[in-house]
């Protein structure tokens, strides 16, 4: 005997695919498994009727035709014979090529819903609407309501970021989810409504401005000083060979045994970060490290000759792809950014190749917060030169390190 299955979810119904199911399509596919030995034919006859008894009115009836064992088939009702707000019922039976008839299904159950829901509310007591709101880092409470009193569940997109919370309540049906922007500036949340049968509300188009954090940053030029030139007040203090030369922009730092280092951090990294810099190797050997901060490090890794940063066991590395391997006696910019919120490592050469113009190379990983302390030292066994060295409080947006490279 035939066995009865549920409503296609894509097409037919939503959260009641079984009897009795709750459908939005005046044209649904009812559906049976046969389970007959495998090598027999079997032909579905499936009707419809205005209640469960063979004395009520077929309304629609077909057949699917001779089909081989076992198999789902399914038999769409025709267009026209069916409308909204009303219960149907509907059985099947199978037939061999024998023509011997199996039993026919119980009675099964369904009703049409083409309501739509009406737009759903949105609020934020963090981000509301069209305004400048919390600083970057902040989560926020998102509240969702819809006077539908069917609603079950609202779906929700931020930016690139989707999901669905099931609605609750008896007056409005409400929902709330709690997200924390991962950039400053604009960003876009669209929510919909969806009842039991599928239906869908229009969207519900949230825009919301996220406040950037007080800018923190050191900058040590290298032009014949380490003074921090930044508004974190970090001046490098230097020990051993390091001497001033010609660099990128100006002058640079030439590192031949000594190092130049802070007197504090500068950077958490247990938060978001950035560090950049123009290096120019004179030599690769060896493992040369550019700058270093307790459980970072911007690195030359002489083993796999690549452009490399490190947050505690974390690695990522640029293996010179798109730019190049490193190479002796050529400026290169890098940066190393972690994205405390995004949980990601990104190393830089050249700058971000989704934002530049220029060939640029980028390696990003999924990372973890390492809490550590201790000055920035830079030049750490490295051979060669440095200019112009910045340390963010924060994980520069691709673009912003484009623009830094781009000099």
């Amino acid at each position: 005997m035939p066995v009865p299955e549920p409503f296609n979810v894509t097409t037919d119904c939503s959260l009641q695919c079984v009897t009795p199911a709750l459908v939005r399509t005046t044209t649904p596919a009812l559906g049976v498994s046969i389970s007959g030995a495998a090598g027999y034919a079997f032909d579905t006859t499936f009707e419809v009727r205005s209640a469960p008894s063979v004395k009520a009115p077929v309304l629609a009836n077909g057949r699917t035709g001779f089909l081989m064992a076992p198999t789902t088939v399914r038999w769409t009702v025709p267009q026209g014979i069916l409308s909204a707000d009303t219960p149907y019922f509907w059985r099947a039976r199978s037939m061999n090529e024998r023509q011997m008839f199996s039993r026919w299904t119980a009675w099964q159950t369904f009703s049409i819903d083409q309501t739509r829901p009406d737009v759903p509310t949105v609020s934020s007591a963090e981000y509301p609407e069209d305004q400048w709101g919390a600083e970057l880092g902040t989560e926020g409470t998102f509240s969702f309501s819809s006077n539908a009193a069917d609603v079950v569940e609202f779906l929700y997109h931020f930016d690139y970021d989707y999901g669905r919370v099931e609605a609750t309540g008896t007056g409005p049906r409400v929902a709330s989810v709690r997200y924390t922007p991962p950039s400053s500036m604009s960003h876009l949340l669209a929510v919909t409504a969806i009842d039991p049968a599928g239906n869908t509300s229009d969207p519900r188009h949230y825009r919301f401005l996220v406040t950037s954090p007080p800018e923190r940053y050191s900058n040590w030029t290298l032009d014949g000083t380490t003074i921090d030139s930044g508004n974190i007040g970090a001046d490098g203090i230097l020990s051993g060979d390091v001497s001033f030369g010609p660099g990128k922009l100006a002058d640079a730092a030439v590192f031949n045994g000594g190092t130049i280092s802070t007197a504090a951090s500068v950077v958490d990294t247990a938060d978001s970060f950035t560090v950049m810099a123009w290096v120019n190797p004179r030599d690769l050997s060896g493992s040369q490290t550019i700058a270093a901060q307790g459980a970072l490090r911007l690195y030359l890794d002489a083993t796999t000759n690549a452009w490399c940063g490190s947050l505690g066991t974390t690695v990522a590395c640029a293996n010179g792809q798109s730019w190049g391997p490193p190479t002796v006696d050529q400026w290169v910019h890098l940066a190393l950014r972690f994205d405390a919120i995004r949980g990601t490592l990104t190393i830089f050469v050249m700058g971000d190749w989704e934002s530049c113009w220029l060939p640029s190379e980028r390696t990003e990983v999924g990372a973890a917060a390492v809490a550590s302390v201790g000055p920035l030292v830079i030049g750490d066994r490295w051979h060669g030169a440095i200019d112009e060295v910045w340390a963010y409080r924060r994980a520069l947006e691709g673009v912003e390190i484009c623009m830094a490279a781009d000099k």
